[in-house]
C-alpha cells in the first residue's frame, strides 16, 4: 500500500501482505483492507505508513467490501462468509448472519445500518448479529451514500439504484451508452 499527504507526496508502505488489497475503508481512526485469495485483513493505525495482520478465521477466500459502524467492523466473503470485528479490527469471527450468497462487492453503514450489494440485490443489517434483509432485487454491486442519497452502480447493467433513504429503491437504466463496469464509486 502507499500513503499519501494530500495528494501531494506518496510513499510506499510496509506491509505484510502476502497478497493484494481488494477493498480498503476507513473507521475509527483507522484504515482496513481486506485481500484478494488469502483472507487477510490487514489494519493500519497512522495513515497507511505500516500495516498490521489481523486474525484470520478463514483460509483462502477472496475479501469484498467492508465497513466500520456502531461500533463494530463489517467484511463480506466468497463462499457467504460474513465476518465482523469489535475490537477495532484486529480480531475478526464469523458472523452468524450472511450477507449474501456471494461476497458482497460493497459494504457501507449509513442510517442507522450497514448495506451491502452485490451483483443482483442490496441487501442491509443493523449490525452482524441481526439477519439482512433484502430492500432492492436490482444491482447495487458499488455503493454510495453521500448528500442524503444511496447509489447502487451495476457492474453487470447498464444503469444505477437511487435510494433517499436505503429501504425504497429506484433503477435508473442509462439512457445512452454509459460505462457498463464500475467498480469504484465514491461520495462525501
Amino acid at each position: 500500500p502507499v500513503t499519501i499527504s494530500y495528494g501531494i507526496n506518496w510513499t510506499q508502505g510496509v506491509s505484510a501482505i502476502s497478497n493484494g488489497l481488494r477493498k480498503v475503508a476507513y473507521g475509527n481512526g483507522r484504515f482496513v483492507a481486506s485481500t484478494w485469495f488469502t483472507s487477510e485483513i490487514m489494519y493500519s493505525t497512522n495513515n497507511g505508513a505500516s500495516w498490521n495482520l489481523s486474525s484470520d478465521p478463514l483460509s483462502g477466500y477472496t475479501g469484498g467490501g467492508l465497513a466500520y459502524g456502531a461500533g463494530q467492523w463489517i467484511a463480506s466473503f466468497s463462499n457467504s462468509y460474513t465476518l465482523y470485528s469489535l475490537d477495532d479490527a484486529q480480531t475478526w469471527s464469523i458472523a452468524p448472519y450472511s450477507m449474501s450468497s456471494v461476497d458482497s462487492d460493497s459494504v457501507i453503514y449509513a442510517n442507522g445500518y450497514f448495506h451491502a450489494g452485490d451483483v443482483s440485490n442490496i441487501r442491509r443489517s443493523t449490525g452482524y448479529n441481526q439477519p439482512w434483509s433484502d430492500v432492492h432485487n436490482n444491482t447495487g454491486s458499488v455503493l454510495v451514500y453521500g448528500n442524503g442519497t444511496f447509489i447502487g452502480a451495476s457492474i453487470t447493467s447498464n444503469g444505477v439504484s437511487v435510494s433517499t433513504n436505503g429501504t425504497s429503491w429506484t433503477f435508473n437504466p442509462y439512457t445512452t451508452n454509459g460505462p457498463k463496469a464500475v467498480d469504484i464509486v465514491t461520495g462525501k
